[in-house]
């Protein structure tokens, strides 16, 4: 199975209509995707992985542990 890639793109219009059923077909089928054409730095796309790996569901107590985790980040 591959990982679906979706071009987020201008989101002006039917555009907007596009990406909203392409991430919801990703969803449905697949469960993630890939999203291209975003405005997130890398450098915050990496400090996000870091945490990620550093921190899974089954070493987190509760769901304000990994938000607090997040906010590091942002």
């Amino acid at each position: 199975m591959a990982i679906p890639v979706i071009e987020m793109g201008n989101l002006k219009g039917n555009e907007k209509e596009r990406f909203m059923a392409e991430m919801g077909k990703a969803c449905e089928e697949v469960g993630f995707f890939q999203l291209k054409g975003h405005s997130v730095p890398l450098e915050l796309m990496e400090r996000v992985k870091k945490v990620c790996s550093f921190c899974s569901p089954k070493k987190a107590r509760s769901y304000r542990f990994i938000q607090s985790l997040c906010s590091v980040i942002i």
